[in-house]
């Protein structure tokens, strides 16, 4: 019996979605700022269904305002954080924010972190420290990917 499941739907683009209003950001365009390229951000959202066991995006148990208020406490929680143990995420942030936000959503660390926030801001800073580290100052803030054009 075959448990796979479906394929995905192919993300929007502006060849097959006609509700693209004029002046606003398409996908392309964002992935393209990005340094992803379509077939590789749905390589690895498939990728994500498989760990998770499901053909749905991960989503938490909690309510969306709920969710919204832990996010809003790991934001304030990393302001709280030394300069040293932020810098590289403030940084990553200034230079490349969505790389930061496609790579390391905030809601997959408050998950990890049973929703404390503040444990949350910790792994988060300490991810992207680890990134620095292992990457360097000139390649830590690209787009991981296996083609070559990330670090």
């Amino acid at each position: 019996m075959n448990n796979k499941p479906p394929p995905p739907a192919p993300l929007p683009s502006r060849r097959n979605s006609a509700a693209m209003e004029e002046g606003n950001d398409t996908i392309e365009d964002m992935l393209s700022a990005s340094g992803y390229d379509e077939e590789v951000l749905n390589a690895s959202m498939d990728a994500e269904r498989d760990v998770l066991g499901t053909t749905q995006t991960a989503r938490s148990s909690i309510d969306d305002f709920s969710l919204a208020s832990a996010i809003q406490g790991l934001n304030q929680a990393m302001l709280l954080l030394s300069i040293e143990r932020r810098s590289a995420y403030e940084y990553a942030v200034r230079s490349n924010a969505r790389v930061v936000e496609l790579e390391t959503p905030k809601e997959r660390f408050l998950r990890h972190a049973n929703y404390d926030f503040w444990s949350a801001a910790q792994c988060l800073a300490f991810y992207w420290q680890k990134r620095r580290e292992i990457y360097g100052e000139d390649r830590y803030c690209l787009p991981l990917t296996i083609s070559g054009n990330g670090p």
